[in-house]
């Protein structure tokens, strides 16, 4: 991870000597992400690690149905974000639709999903 980046942050803040040391996110034949990977290294009780991992993964917006595991362990479910995809590609629809809509009105008429509640 690059340096600043707020998971180290943490981790120097409340786990000297821990660290993020590596991580990759696959993608799908449909170039939607299938997972991300996080790879850190707890220099001192891995349990109180992992739980400042998650509480920091969190605060930054984990998604819901994260995980997070201790070598090879028992999967430990985390995450409270929800998102929504739109996808407004201007080919799929017939073209009357494109003609006689406006995608800033439905944009207008969905800012309100992106607000913390």
């Amino acid at each position: 991870m690059r340096e600043g980046d707020p998971l180290d942050q943490a981790l120097e803040r409340d786990d000297r000597g821990s660290s993020v040391v590596g991580g990759g996110t696959l993608v799908g034949d449909d170039h939607e992400v299938v997972s991300c990977d996080i790879e850190v290294s707890l220099a001192n009780d891995a349990r109180k690690g992992m739980r400042i991992v998650i509480d920091a993964l969190e605060r930054l917006g984990a998604p819901a149905g994260s995980t997070a595991r201790l070598d090879g362990g028992d999967p430990v479910a985390f995450g409270i974000m929800q998102g929504v995809g739109l996808y407004l590609n201007g080919t799929d629809l017939p073209d009357e639709v494109y003609a006689t809509s406006d995608v800033n009105a439905g944009e207008a008429g969905t800012s309100h999903l992106s607000r913390a509640a």
